[in-house]
């Protein structure tokens, strides 16, 4: 992914997925930049599979708390 690029996907596969991708430093709380609550209604996004929005493993607290697009 290019630097400033949101990124996110939902696995339709059976199992394990296993997601890789690189970036040039780790998030931490009060850094710049932005977040976006892939469950908003505004994005509109389509998901196949239900997202339990209260599952770390499904959607990060960052995002999940995230307001607005």
């Amino acid at each position: 992914m290019p630097e400033g690029v949101c990124n996110g996907f939902q696995s339709l596969s059976p199992g394990v997925t296993q997601y890789l991708y690189c970036f040039d430093q780790e998030w931490r709380p009060g850094m710049a930049g932005l977040s976006v609550n892939p469950l908003d209604p505004a994005a509109a996004i389509a998901r196949p599979l239900p997202v339990d929005a209260t599952d770390p493993a499904q959607i990060s607290a960052k995002d999940g708390s995230a307001t607005g697009l």
